[in-house]
């Protein structure tokens, strides 16, 4: 009966939001740290409050690793990692490197404005001084 009352329009608006996300195109960052290329796709609401989840109850920087072992994958749209390559993130790795591409994948931003804004907020130095 529940359905009785939905709209017509339910069904062709669900199916377009599908394909809006399926649409967006795959992202990139290169790390020459790691001296490869780190590929993503954009967060979905479920995965944006898992890494929320994951902040409150283990800290940033366990959702920082968490991000990159979720949403990290190769050019060809292999997973990258797995949960027990976290804790290399965690321990082993530069954390600037691993916040900056986290950071990268959780911006949602198209990447002209993340790289715009990282000019505009990062310090200069002014020899003229």
């Amino acid at each position: 009966m529940a359905d009785d009352k939905r709209s017509p329009l339910r069904e062709q608006i669900l199916d377009r939001a599908k394909a809006h996300m399926a649409s967006h195109e795959v992202r990139a960052i290169e790390v020459p740290e790691w001296g490869c290329t780190i590929y993503w796709t954009p967060m979905t609401l479920i995965e944006r409050e898992t890494v929320r989840r994951r902040s409150q109850a283990n800290g940033l920087a366990d959702a920082a690793a968490h991000i990159i072992v979720m949403k990290a994958i190769d050019r060809d749209g292999h997973k990258l990692f797995d949960l027990d390559d976290k804790r290399v993130f965690l321990n082993q790795a530069d954390s600037g490197v691993v916040q900056h591409i986290a950071n990268a994948i959780s911006d949602d931003r198209p990447l002209d404005e993340q790289v715009a804004d990282a000019k505009k907020n990062s310090p200069t130095t002014d020899a003229a001084t």
